[in-house]
């Protein structure tokens, strides 16, 4: 190492830990080229270094301290290194060497890069030494993932450990360096395979492979659509296609997230489905938890669409009818093996399974639009119907494009959506926040290139994210997401105009979340145009502002607050786990307190959960954590969803071959997710007095929040009598006459839940005489939070 120290780097002049930091910088400049654009040592010691370095250094000790502690007692031995990655040349994968007639250049050349070097011949025939990281480096200890490549920085990671454990590091701890909280992408996919390890299929290894999978089968399912609609002409006969439809398909359109990279746990083939991969004896579900693919057909221009809605609406179930009976004739010829399971038909949309995954296939009847707008007076109904068709298969399709281009080029966009999934899910959010806001967020982060560079790895991603999310002011301020530049300057002023018009004097009124993005500008007619030249072409400055298409009722203000609080806290917890080094778990997990602020707690009976990996207590995450690096670890993601694809032990099938009889198949159940389906009851029919909060991934509790009107004395009226009892003579007052009956609503309560819940914790005051509500179920009974149980029952006790 000696013949790389400069002039002016005399170790016993600057100290041993000033001495390695400017050489280690010097190196990895050289190695790592323009792969970065900037790097810094952030730290110049954290304490004794003699225990790591070589002994070839000898100098004066420098007392150093802990970026984290003023205490010497708690510094440790760590050196900390920071990188700005260059997204577009942080993947070139070979590092060539000068000419063979450079002697010195070539030994300099192999003394920085050491046993890594290797002669090659190139394309353009010239034969030099050179380096290529196409393979893991010897001394890396890190668990490596599937997707880290693309997503962690390309190669940078494996350069610096190579430099550091080559010139820095004693031969016993070259395996101590690895990039901070990189074991985060755990949660989101699976650790890369090789020749000797377990046989697990990529859908449940490989994220990015098991959203191609799906992909693939969606082509297919396309171009059969297309193909099987084709108008023919039988000798004479009126046209008819092999499906038997009147029309041809035109299009058919991708809306779900598993088909744009989004989903934080992509569907994987069921056997029951015709997965020929997945079957042979293993354990599996016979229901599908995961919401079905959805996608839209679009039928090419005819007269033959009647003139009134209801005739449209009826028509279009009609061809959903007639595709399912297309596709069972087929079947029965034997023309088609790949549709299997039951085929249902819905007034709305048609689910059926094909080459192992479920689809839902909803309908676009563009003359149904054009009726709905050229309704002279049109009362409310239509203009709801009219916005909520716009919504599913106009903006939905644009969404689907918009954030799909983001995703293909910025692989770890992908992975960072589908974290913050995960991140807002731990804490108990699922569902109060729309998944297409979180896509806009991210995609936001990705495409204001103006404040910062576009993040390069997956944590850089999150943590701007949720940087983002915690200082936005979403009162006084919209996000603007335009990730191709569609809007011009004058288009913002006018989206901050009618911003200020929605909000109000008191900035009060309006959507909590204000999020703008350019498909919320265009005109109705825009998205019926065919011809996608004439739509690149559109001046999108002269279209129709319109407010957010999925922020607009949702999330309330309440939880958009909470949200911003979560997210600074994290954000703050992150980076501080990035000094010391401490478990990044805590960050995706709820603390007893918060658990305690909430008015009812409801335990979800076990044999509805397929795991614990994910609950909000975060003790599946510590376990998993510790088990980091073992033989044939395997990540969270890989182990939830696996633990998905077997199911609840009540839903189980074991030994499923591909020999079912056709009966046999009919068992598997579409969209089958109690918990989810609960949820969405408490709130249609509580929504105005509670919040109701879970974990979609690990559903043990349904938390209850009264709102503060909740319990209000209120004027009496038959409209609003449910739920609602005469108030006492000494609490009567002028105008309230009611008062909320809280034993009514506990037993409504009940009734809802009593199939998934099996124990209640009442927390607040005003509600605690009704706890016997549940104590007739006789079911194992166990306590949600074991060290606080007996504080809480003592004191629900005594209040009873």
């Amino acid at each position: 190492m000696d013949s790389w120290v400069a002039s002016n780097n005399n170790p016993n002049d600057l100290g041993k830990v000033e001495f390695l930091s400017r050489n280690m910088y010097f190196l990895l400049r050289q190695a790592l080229g323009d792969r970065v654009t900037e790097m810094r040592i952030l730290t110049t010691g954290n304490g004794s270094m003699n225990s790591i370095l070589g002994d070839d250094i000898d100098s004066d000790d420098i007392e150093t301290h802990a970026m984290n502690s003023t205490n010497p007692e708690g510094q440790m031995n760590m050196l900390v290194l920071g990188f700005k990655i260059n997204a577009e040349t942080c993947h070139r994968v070979v590092d060539r060497g000068p000419p063979a007639d450079d002697i010195e250049g070539v030994r300099k050349f192999e003394q920085l890069w050491g046993d890594a070097v290797e002669l090659r011949r190139f394309k353009d025939g010239a034969i030099v030494k050179s380096v290529i990281w196409n393979k893991i480096p010897k001394n890396c200890s890190c668990v490596v993932y599937e997707g880290g490549e693309r997503t962690q920085g390309g190669i940078v990671e494996n350069i610096v450990q190579h430099i550091i454990g080559l010139h820095f590091l004693k031969e016993t701890h070259k395996k101590k360096q690895s990039f901070l909280l990189r074991d985060i992408l755990s949660l989101v996919d699976g650790v890369k395979r090789t020749e000797s390890a377990s046989t697990v299929s990529n859908n449940f290894s490989n994220a990015a492979q098991a959203h191609r999978n799906v992909l693939s089968a969606f082509d297919a399912l396309a171009n059969f659509l297309r193909r099987n609609t084709e108008q023919l002409d039988f000798s004479g006969k009126p046209k008819s296609s092999r499906l038997g439809l009147p029309l041809s398909i035109d299009a058919v359109e991708p809306l779900s997230t598993s088909l744009r990279y989004s989903d934080p746990f992509p569907p994987t083939p069921h056997p029951l489905l015709g997965s020929a991969e997945e079957a042979g004896g293993a354990k599996v579900a016979l229901n599908i938890s995961h919401r079905p693919i959805k996608i839209q057909i679009r039928f090419g221009r005819s007269s033959k669409w009647p003139n009134d809605l209801r005739s449209i609406s009826a028509a279009k179930t009609a061809m959903l009818v007639k595709l399912a009976d297309g596709i069972e004739e087929m079947k029965q010829k034997g023309e088609t093996t790949d549709f299997n399971g039951p085929i249902v038909v819905t007034p709305s949309f048609l689910t059926l399974g094909y080459r192992g995954y479920s689809w839902k296939i909803i309908v676009r009847a563009d003359p149904e639009l054009h009726f709905l707008r050229g309704l002279q007076k049109p009362n409310n109904e239509a203009l709801h119907l009219l916005q909520l068709l716009t919504r599913d298969h106009i903006i939905s399709s644009f969404h689907h494009s918009t954030i799909h281009a983001i995703h293909t080029r910025h692989p770890s966009a992908s992975y960072v959506v589908r974290l913050l999934q995960l991140w807002i899910a731990s804490h108990m959010l699922s569902g109060l926040v729309p998944f297409e806001a979180i896509e806009l967020i991210v995609a936001k982060v990705y495409s204001d290139t103006e404040s910062s560079d576009v993040p390069s790895t997956v944590l850089s991603g999150f943590l701007r994210a949720l940087h983002v999310i915690a200082n936005h002011d979403w009162v006084r301020c919209p996000m603007i997401v335009d990730p191709q530049s569609h809007l011009e300057e004058q288009d913002k002023s006018r989206i901050e105009k009618q911003f200020e018009e929605d909000r109000g004097d008191d900035m009060s009124k309006g959507p909590a979340l204000y999020i703008i993005a350019p498909y919320d500008c265009i005109d109705l007619d825009y998205g019926e145009k065919d011809d996608q030249n004439e739509k690149s072409k559109m001046n999108w400055s002269k279209l129709k502002l319109a407010r957010p298409s999925y922020t607009s009722t949702v999330p309330e203000r309440v939880i958009v607050f909470r949200l911003a609080a979560l997210a600074r806290q994290s954000h703050s917890y992150l980076l501080e786990c990035m000094k010391s080094g401490v478990d990044w778990t805590g960050a995706f997990r709820e603390s007893h307190a918060s658990l305690k602020s909430y008015s009812v707690l409801l335990r979800i009976d076990k044999n509805y959960l397929v795991n614990d990996l994910l609950c909000s207590s975060g003790e599946g995450l510590i376990k998993v954590k510790k088990s980091i690096g073992e033989i044939g670890f395997q990540s969270i993601f890989t182990r939830h969803a696996l633990a998905v694809f077997e199911g609840t032990k009540t839903l189980q099938r074991k030994n499923v071959y591909r020999n079912l009889t056709a009966r046999q198949t009919q068992l598997v159940l579409y969209d089958w997710n109690p918990i989810r389906d609960t949820v969405d009851k408490l709130h249609r029919k509580f929504g105005n007095r509670a919040l109701f909060f879970y974990n979609e991934f690990a559903p043990q509790v349904i938390a209850v929040l009264w709102r503060p009107t909740a319990f209000k004395p209120n004027v009496f009226s038959a409209m609003n009598s449910e739920f609602t009892r005469p108030i006492g003579d000494s609490d009567w007052k002028k105008d309230t006459m009611g008062v909320t009956n809280i034993c009514d609503i506990m037993r409504e309560l009940k009734q809802i839940t009593q199939d998934v819940v099996v124990d209640m914790k009442i927390l607040d005051k005003p509600c605690q005489p009704t706890q016997s509500v549940f104590k007739s179920k006789k079911r194992a009974i166990e306590n949600i939070d074991n060290s606080e149980d007996k504080e809480i029952s003592s004191d629900t006790d005594d209040s009873t």
